[in-house]
Formats: C-alpha cells, structure tokens, sequence
C-alpha cells in the first residue's frame, strides 16, 4: 500500500526494524523523525553511513515526507 501525503502534515517518528538503503544494501533499527513534514532526525544502528552518503549526494526537498509506503510480505 502507498500512501501521498500532504508533505506539511507529517509529525512523528518512522521505526523501521529494517530498511532499505540502495540495491542489496540494508539499514536496521532505523529512525526518522518528522515536524511539519520535514525531517528532523535520522538514526540507525546498523549501516547508517550507506543513509548518510546516499542523502548528502541528493538535492532539492530531499528531506520532505513525500510517501508512505507499506509491504506486507504474506506467506
């Protein structure tokens, strides 16, 4: 399910136990946190440096919430 915002109308605080960050690249325990649909922080615990390197080579409104999406992997 993908869901388009408002982009201005995201608060909150995204967990994602694992996420992807490029192709076969993978990041866990990572956070993103939103206000006033910008984010204003990101963690991870593992591989937060593949996040870090792919968001600082973008430009424009990077940091907006633009969509959401959800996969629900059924058996």
């Amino acid at each position: 399910m993908t869901v388009a915002p408002m982009e201005s109308t995201a608060n909150g605080k995204v967990v994602a136990p694992k996420d992807t960050c490029r192709p076969y690249e993978h990041l866990t325990g990572a956070t993103y946190e939103f206000k006033n649909g910008k984010m204003s922080s990101f963690k991870a615990e593992g591989n937060p440096e593949c996040f870090q390197t792919y968001f600082a080579a973008c430009g424009g409104d990077k940091d907006m919430f633009s969509a959401f999406q959800i996969g629900l992997n059924l058996p």
